[in-house]
């Protein structure tokens, strides 16, 4: 590799390398494993420097389990997904039975009714799991890496600025106008997505972070961005060459 990706953005947080593997990976500890329900603190916090690994049992979110490509987990887990990301208590066809956390009673409103909810979660092409962990954590720990190969995938956090510049690097040798998406998804679903794209010959990155139930776990200017490895791979390559070097970054830069 040519450059520091993250150096020459000036990237606030560490990129973070994410592996799916059916082997146990090197350090992995059955009996410390995440206590939070929410996956997104643990991205967080391997971007922070710290590495987790987690099996599909050790994910207590529903959508967190969806999100790291384990299955149709709200079904599995009976969530009551389709009440919770449309009105809740006050959708149509609302099962009393269920009962949604007090701070979700009129649920997320991400979706106007139940019906919306599951042509959404349809459109997610849930399929089950091939590996049996997801690890993630920082991606230049050499010696933390799980497994001896590299990532699948690599997840970044950044802002406006650094965002306009990966897109445009996303596009450097093949002249495309869209190799970006910016797709509704939980905030960690961006996995999801972009592991869907490793299959592909030409995969597109996938901009998240617009779950708003879990904006308040981010700096309010930062998005992320998640790719296949090889994507992230061909921007180090680049970056000494491509827009990083251009004049127009350089205005820009001293306010990174």
């Amino acid at each position: 590799m040519n450059g520091n990706l993250a150096e020459a953005l000036k990237l606030s947080h560490r990129p973070v390398g994410i592996w799916f593997g059916s082997e146990e990976p090197r350090g992995y500890d059955p009996d410390a494993q995440p206590s939070s329900r929410c996956v997104l603190p643990y991205l967080l916090a391997a971007s922070a420097g710290k590495s987790f690994c987690m099996r599909e049992e050790d994910v207590k979110c529903p959508g967190g389990a969806v999100g790291l490509g384990f299955g149709d987990a709200f079904e599995k887990r009976h969530a009551s997904t389709r009440f919770l990301l449309s009105h809740g208590e006050e959708s149509e066809g609302y099962d009393p039975q269920v009962k949604l956390p007090p701070q979700m009673k009129r649920g997320e409103r991400f979706f106007d009714c139940p019906d919306t909810v599951m042509r959404w979660k349809g459109s997610l092409g849930l399929e089950e799991a091939d590996y049996l962990y997801v690890c993630m954590t920082p991606l230049d720990d050499a010696a933390g890496r799980p497994y001896d190969r590299d990532p699948d995938l690599v997840f970044l956090l950044a802002n406006p600025d650094q965002l306009s510049a990966l897109v445009i690097m996303c596009g450097y040798r093949n002249g495309r106008p869209l190799n970006v998406v910016a797709p509704f998804c939980g905030a960690c679903q961006s996995i999801l997505l972009a592991k869907q794209e490793l299959a592909k010959e030409d995969p597109m990155a996938i901009l998240g972070m617009f779950d708003l139930a879990q904006r308040h776990r981010v700096e309010k200017d930062l998005l992320s961005l998640t790719m296949v490895y090889g994507t992230y791979e061909a921007l180090e390559r680049d970056c000494d060459e491509g827009c990083l070097a251009s004049h127009a970054w350089g205005q820009i830069t001293e306010r990174q």
